[in-house]
């Protein structure tokens, strides 16, 4: 067991609306890491469900219960509560693989600190495994991001570089992501193995369509004309709509195996 510090390590976020019986089990993945040097912060949008009242007892979880414009509005309220030196936000319903995570991510960390360690996560019921890439190039960012929920970030990237931009509302993580390692260029480092249980379904999959139109616009404001030409140009090439097609109906896994190889860069790790 970590003895905890004035200052914790962690800031575990959870925001919620009416999430049922996943808030506990998210808030108890937590609880029971080995780790013990963290705070877990909920941030509320004003549940009618009873679920914070089951939360179990514990002095470093702060409940924060108060009106929101949305998820984006509620993970910047819910920062300016936090304390860690790294903060991770956690969906209700998604857990840590084990009970070590926190120390294996702590233990990364040394004397300076990644403004932001990643990691692989297991996706859905089937526990599919998704890599994340070896490096995180502005190449890869300007294609696609990484799951949020496994993305580690020193508290001083909010304090210095901004919070969560809410002119978008559904890609909003994304445009943090390239922010912090495209424009400011922050170190970031990347831990090969699965850290999280994502239970999948997300806010900006329900949104798809908006999502996509975030996107171009934040690849727009980061990229240059030149490189976005070439960038569509390849991805027509790849025939994106029969791709999609094939795998949401035939083998979906079969399709993470190819990703994962490719981002490996045809290594196995």
């Amino acid at each position: 067991m970590t003895e905890r510090s004035e200052k914790p390590f962690f800031s575990i976020i959870t925001v919620t609306l009416n999430p049922g019986t996943q808030l506990t089990d998210t808030v108890l993945s937590v609880l029971n890491q080995s780790f013990q040097d963290f705070e877990i912060i909920i941030k509320d949008g004003g549940s009618s469900d009873n679920s914070l009242n089951s939360l179990p007892s514990d002095v470093r979880i702060k409940t924060i219960t108060n009106s929101d414009d949305g998820i984006y509005d509620a993970m910047n309220q819910a920062v300016k509560h936090a304390s860690g030196d790294y903060i991770l936000f956690l969906n209700a319903g998604d857990s840590f693989i084990s009970g070590d995570v926190l120390l294996k991510i702590a233990s990364l960390t040394g004397e300076k600190k990644p403004a932001l360690i990643y990691s692989d996560y297991l996706k859905g019921s089937n526990k599919s495994l998704i890599r994340s890439p070896e490096k995180l190039t502005s190449s890869y960012l300007m294609r696609t991001m990484i799951c949020h929920q496994v993305c580690y970030f020193k508290k001083s990237c909010f304090d210095s570089f901004g919070g969560i931009n809410l002119r978008y509302k559904v890609a909003a993580d994304y445009e943090f992501l390239i922010r912090i390692i495209v424009k400011f260029k922050q170190d970031s480092l990347y831990y090969p193995y699965p850290t999280i249980n994502y239970r999948g379904g997300g806010y900006s999959i329900k949104n798809m369509n908006q999502s996509l139109e975030e996107v171009k616009m934040i690849r727009r404001q980061y990229f240059s004309p030149i490189r976005l030409f070439f960038f569509y140009a390849w991805y027509l090439l790849t025939f994106p709509k029969q791709r999609q097609y094939v795998i949401e109906k035939y083998n979906l896994d079969f399709y993470y195996k190819i990703s994962n190889f490719i981002k490996s860069g045809g290594k196995s790790r």
